[in-house]
């Protein structure tokens, strides 16, 4: 994985979180109920793009180590 690959997925990670707490927000003042729901699945919905994210930095690790090796 290339730099420029592992730039695009971490924007899109930080997008996602961002999405994600902009909707908690807009919850929170116009539909306290629905928030109530969104603040449990809060985790699931932060917890999957992370671990993508965190599995990415593998990846890369091997990427370079392969490019060395050539």
């Amino acid at each position: 994985m290339n730099r420029g690959r592992q730039f695009i997925i971490t924007l899109l990670i930080m997008s996602i979180n961002g999405v994600a707490i902009a909707v908690g927000y807009v919850l929170s003042v116009y539909s306290p109920i629905a928030y109530t729901s969104y603040k449990d699945l809060s985790i699931i919905i932060v917890a999957i793009p992370a671990a993508y994210f965190v599995n990415s930095f593998p990846r890369r690790t091997e990427y370079i180590k392969t490019l060395k090796d050539l």
